[in-house]
């Protein structure tokens, strides 16, 4: 009874981590808009492992090194940073018309992969909550997240993830098709707007950062 009550409290951990609105999900949301999903796929297996390593590093107390030490300022400044280009080089990119693929639509499995795992890895957040979420589970479930009980939680914040952009993605796709292309421009110039928003906003909290 503990694996199952285990692997589904990781289930649905994994699900509410991915689920909020960010970064990762916004470039989801363009890349399926844009009609341009050459390698999402392993993007995703990049965001799902790192995030398997967030709640592992959440588990085995390391988060205390992570998220107070220098490692969250320099983290949140060059995630931040990667961001405002991002959205800076869509927004040039709207405004031009262009018709190229931009230099950050990687195209190799292992670049995407890569850009997934530094996506999720920039992100303090994800590691905050999963010292939240862990600490709840060992709490309701009444045991420790370690030894063989982490592969089974690993395993469950691994499907979790990949239910919530199943979810995303289908969503989006059928949003994408039942609505003017005038529309889709607007929304993905408000990711692009998005990007440099959450991007500034992380640079301006690593630097607070002691």
């Amino acid at each position: 009874m503990e694996p199952l009550l285990i692997l589904a409290a990781a289930c649905i951990s994994g699900f509410c981590s991915s689920a909020p609105l960010g970064a990762i999900n916004l470039w989801v949301t363009d890349r399926v808009l844009e009609r341009r999903q050459l390698g999402l796929t392993w993007f995703l297996f990049g965001v799902i492992a790192m995030d398997c390593v967030h709640a592992s590093l959440a588990a085995w107390g390391y988060h205390a090194f992570v998220d107070e030490g220098p490692v969250a300022r320099w983290l949140s400044v060059a995630g931040g940073a990667f961001l405002i280009v991002l959205g800076s080089f869509s927004f040039l990119k709207r405004a031009r018309a262009a018709t190229s693929t931009p230099a950050t639509a990687v195209r190799r499995p292992l670049s995407n992969f890569l850009l997934g795992v530094f996506m999720c890895g920039a992100n303090p957040a994800f590691l905050v909550f999963w010292v939240f979420a862990i600490n709840q589970v060992e709490h309701h479930v009444k045991t420790t997240i370690l030894d063989w009980r982490l592969g089974i939680f690993l395993l469950g914040v691994a499907a979790g993830d990949a239910a919530w952009f199943r979810v995303l993605l289908h969503l989006v796709r059928k949003g994408r098709d039942s609505v003017r292309p005038r529309v889709l421009a607007s929304v993905r110039m408000t990711i692009a707007a998005a990007f440099v928003l959450v991007g500034t906003a992380a640079v301006y909290h690593g630097f607070k950062l002691q």
